[in-house]
């Protein structure tokens, strides 16, 4: 893991590389906002993985998460 961006009070972002039980690369967000006296956290995270197996796993996920 490693921090990418680092603003205070504001976002952060950090790259990730994983090794299992797939390799992948993500980069993670943390947007942080005011909103009526609160502190407001949205967390996004977007990343590839290649080959055959993790493609089927998030296929399947979804088909489960959508039941």
């Amino acid at each position: 893991m490693e921090i990418s961006v680092s603003d205070p009070n504001t976002k952060m972002r950090y790259n990730m590389h994983f090794i299992k039980p797939f390799e992948g690369y993500s980069t993670v967000a943390f947007d942080l906002a005011e909103s009526e006296g609160q502190t407001q956290v949205t967390q996004t995270m977007r990343g590839k993985s290649t080959g055959f197996l993790p493609k089927l796993m998030c296929a399947l996920f979804l088909i489960t998460r959508t039941k």
